[in-house]
C-alpha cells in the first residue's frame, strides 16, 4: 500500500467514525459556541483585546488549555465567562475523546474478532467439520457473494 493509499484509507476510517459516532454534531456545536464565546468575551472586556482576532485567539487558547498568558481579561463578568469557557472546553474534549476511543475500540473489535475469523478457522480445519457446519459455511459464502 502506497503512502497516498494509506492516507486515503485513514481518511475513510476517520470519516466512518465521524458518521457513526455523530461527532460532527459535537464539532458543529463547538464551532457555534466558540464564536459565541468569542463575541461575548470581546464585548465583555473590549479593553483587553485590540481586535476581534485577539479575542478569537484568547478563546481558542482558553478552550484547549487554561490560556496562553498573552491576553488576560480584567472585568469580573469576562473572568466568570472565561471560567465557564474553560470548563466547557474540558467537558467537550472529554466527550469527544470518550466517543472517539469507543468508536476505535468498536472498529478494532469488529476487525479482530469478526465472524470471518471464525470462518477462517473452520476453513483451516475443513476435514473435521460436520455436514451441518459445511452447510453453514456454504450459506456464509453465498450471502457474502450476494452482498458484493
Amino acid at each position: 500500500m502506497t503512502i497516498k493509499n494509506k492516507k486515503i484509507h485513514y481518511l475513510s476510517i476517520f470519516w466512518t467514525i465521524l458518521k457513526k459516532s455523530k461527532l460532527i454534531y459535537i464539532f458543529i456545536a463547538f464551532i457555534v459556541l466558540y464564536f459565541l464565546f468569542t463575541i461575548a468575551i470581546y464585548y465583555l472586556d473590549p479593553e483587553a483585546f485590540g481586535n476581534f482576532g485577539d479575542a478569537l485567539w484568547f478563546t481558542f487558547a482558553s478552550f484547549f488549555t487554561v490560556g496562553y498568558g498573552d491576553y488576560t481579561v480584567t472585568t469580573p463578568f469576562a473572568r466568570i465567562f472565561t471560567i465557564i469557557l474553560i470548563i466547557y472546553g474540558g467537558v467537550i474534549i472529554a466527550i469527544f475523546t470518550a466517543i472517539w476511543v469507543n468508536m476505535i475500540t468498536s472498529i478494532t473489535k469488529a476487525t479482530v474478532f469478526d465472524e470471518e475469523e471464525e470462518i477462517y478457522e473452520k476453513l483451516c480445519n475443513l476435514h473435521t467439520l460436520s455436514g451441518d457446519e459445511l452447510k453453514e459455511l456454504s450459506k456464509f459464502f453465498k450471502t457474502k457473494k450476494n452482498k458484493n
